[in-house]
């Protein structure tokens, strides 16, 4: 009797093991089911197209998110090349640059279809190992302030000047320099009347990259986006800003007590941009020609900021050099080692031609 009842158990015991590992079989198939269908779904949203112009954009995948939006790869199947879209999310204020556009998933959705443009300025910085010669900073600079110019003649002030806002084209505009981001931007007709105006509602655009008087609460006009370029081709340049490792009141207190021929000491063309910056009257645009020229002067190699040869190509065009030599040394000393085992061999009794029938 005691070994019928311990086989019982046993048999129920295993029963019940059963059933727990079927059951959790069970859920774990549904829950890769439920994952599938969610991808599914997910990618099936995305690749929604947008209906603008007569469903001329198709979304293919997301390349970011944020706080405001969603920026995704596209296509315009109009010329079947790649585009940049982003669409903001429904009830967020539409930022001035952007447009509304109609989808099928979100009805007037904000959103702005754009060209896909390169890394940014910052990426190609750290890929050039956090400093770039003259030639490319000036051609940088060049490049710079014709956009700041083609912006400030709109009336448009952008408050954000920094490496990470400036991004290279792709393809056949790939020596092209791009301004982007225009969330923090203004118009001077907004801030005409704030020229004595102390700002108390937190510094606009990043603090690392604004001119002193912007961090003592003046109101930021067309210098100061000209004055926190010169402060990023020093970044470009030096790799680093004096008060790279200072925050809040002491870099305020650090920043007052630098003088800008320490600031830019070894770039005399980045000191008169700065110097140029810091004389203009809070209504005055900037002496774009003159700057651009300064900037010319100082390049050895003379051409237009579009036809020259970057850092970042150079590295590029060296490392490739390198492999292809590597991989041809490689087969050299392959081939070698071949021949010195076919003499190494020894040469056996010579074969007997086949007879021809």
């Amino acid at each position: 009797e005691n070994e019928e009842t311990q086989e019982t158990q046993q048999n129920q015991e295993t029963r019940d093991y059963q059933e727990n590992q079927e059951n959790q079989e069970n859920q774990e198939t549904q829950q890769t089911q439920q994952t599938q269908q969610t991808q599914q779904t997910q990618q099936s949203q995305e690749n929604q197209e947008i209906t603008i112009a007569d469903g001329r954009f198709r979304i293919d995948y997301m390349i970011a998110s944020g706080g405001y939006g969603r920026v995704y790869v596209g296509t315009d199947k109009k010329t079947n090349k790649q585009v940049a879209i982003k669409l903001e999310e429904v009830g967020q204020e539409v930022s001035s640059p952007c447009r509304r556009l109609e989808t099928r998933r979100v009805v007037r959705c904000p959103g702005l279809v754009t060209d896909l443009l390169g890394p940014s300025l910052g990426n190609l910085w750290e890929y050039c190992r956090y400093s770039f010669t003259l030639d490319t900073l000036c051609n940088v600079a060049i490049q710079a302030l014709k956009r700041l110019q083609g912006l400030h003649k709109k009336g448009i002030i952008h408050n954000d000047i920094k490496p990470t806002n400036f991004a290279m084209g792709s393809g056949k505009n790939g020596n092209t320099l791009y301004l982007i981001d225009y969330g923090l931007s203004t118009t001077f007709e907004e801030i005409k009347h704030k020229e004595e105006v102390k700002e108390t509602g937190g510094l606009l655009g990043t603090a690392y990259y604004a001119p002193l008087e912007a961090l003592r609460g003046r109101t930021r006009s067309y210098r100061d986006d000209l004055e926190s370029l010169g402060l990023t081709l020093i970044e470009l340049s030096k790799g680093d800003l004096p008060w790279v490792n200072t925050r809040g009141a002491l870099c305020l207190e650090q920043r007052a007590e630098i003088t800008l021929d320490k600031l830019c000491s070894e770039l005399p063309e980045v000191h008169f941009l700065m110097e140029h910056a810091r004389q203009l009257r809070f209504d005055q645009l900037p002496n774009y020609r003159q700057l651009i020229r300064e900037f010319e002067k100082a390049r050895s190699t003379p051409g237009s900021g579009q036809t020259c040869i970057f850092d970042w190509v150079k590295i590029r065009y060296q490392r490739i050099q390198k492999k292809m030599e590597e991989r041809a040394a490689g087969l050299e000393s392959r081939k070698r080692s071949r021949d010195e085992d076919d003499d190494g061999e020894e040469e056996g009794p010579p074969r007997s031609r086949p007879r021809q029938e």
